[in-house]
């Protein structure tokens, strides 16, 4: 850093004349410290180059590994790298697509609250409909060719959206906006899906959605119910699934309507009733079974329940 005029004058009259020592002085301490001064730590981190961070990555020290993902993760938060990442799900390159679906799975995953909300303003929930919906309805063929990569898409692609809509009554129906299919691409994911994760993470959204009352007509018209008891009989056991796909059906039928006794009569159709005894003989979930076996005896001529 050169000396400016006014310093360079004070520190030379300071030492040919002996006055103004003290201020010469500390002109001098001035520029010793911001010559030393550190560099911020983000300016040092965006020295790293990429190739040295994918070794650190790879590292077999769990510290040092943490630490360079992290610096990856942060440097693509930054508003450039996340708008390229984003729009590569829209790519016409099935591997462009894969990578930005796995790398906006890790983002939401190690982001909070407030940086999610940075992902959402960019658009997040538009490209992960648009990918998972593609992924269906006309199907990523590389992926599938390269054996069962489009899984792997479909299963980031569901996890990271329900994190995204989690308790979120805003998020879950900009959800539902953000594409026309996504609803009745996810029950149909639920019902077809090879990838159990896939599947679970898809039964999680729906329930989510299913809370938000503008949403409940439209997953009706795709199915919801159908689905959903299918899904309880096939996964009996799984107590984790069961009480999801228990508690979404009790939101369709726990709204004081008429249209309740219609869907509990389409439930009653799959048997739902004899996977909800099963359960309460296992000492499991006895509340919510109890409460939807109540529902269920109003439409049912006999039913006849033991317990354990």
């Amino acid at each position: 850093m050169a000396f400016d005029s006014k310093r360079a004058l004070w520190i030379a009259a300071g030492l040919l004349s002996g006055l103004g020592t003290a201020f010469c002085v500390a002109e001098l301490r001035k520029l010793i410290r911001e010559k030393c001064t550190r560099k911020p730590l983000s300016q040092m981190e965006d020295k790293i180059r990429l190739e040295d961070l994918e070794v650190l990555v790879r590292s077999s020290n769990y510290s040092l590994r943490k630490s360079a993902e992290q610096v990856v993760l942060d440097r693509a938060m930054k508003n450039q790298n996340l708008d390229f990442i984003i729009g590569a799900c829209y790519s016409q390159d099935e591997f462009q697509v894969l990578k930005a679906v796995v790398v906006l799975a890790m983002l939401v995953k190690n982001s909070e609250r407030s940086e999610r909300e940075k992902l959402i303003d960019h658009g997040i929930l538009e490209s992960l409909s648009h990918s998972l919906v593609y992924s269906v309805q006309t199907g990523y063929r590389r992926l599938v060719a390269m054996g069962g990569y489009e899984l792997r898409l479909q299963r980031c692609a569901s996890e990271s959206l329900f994190h995204l809509i989690y308790d979120e009554e805003g998020t879950k129906v900009r959800l539902a906006q953000s594409n026309s299919s996504i609803v009745a691409v996810l029950i149909q994911l639920m019902s077809e899906t090879r990838n159990k994760e896939a599947m679970r993470w898809c039964l999680f959204t729906v329930h989510q959605l299913a809370a938000c009352d503008s949403i409940r007509p439209e997953l009706l018209s795709n199915g919801v119910i159908a689905a959903v008891s299918e899904m309880l009989v096939r996964n009996q056991g799984d107590f984790v699934l069961m009480r999801a796909c228990l508690h979404t059906m009790v939101m369709f039928v726990n709204n004081n309507t008429d249209d309740e006794v219609v869907h509990l009569k389409e439930m009653a159709k799959y048997d739902v009733i004899r996977s909800a005894v099963v359960s309460l003989r296992a000492g499991e979930l006895q509340r919510m079974l109890l409460f939807f076996y109540i529902y269920l005896s109003d439409i049912l001529e006999t039913v006849e329940v033991y317990f354990a």
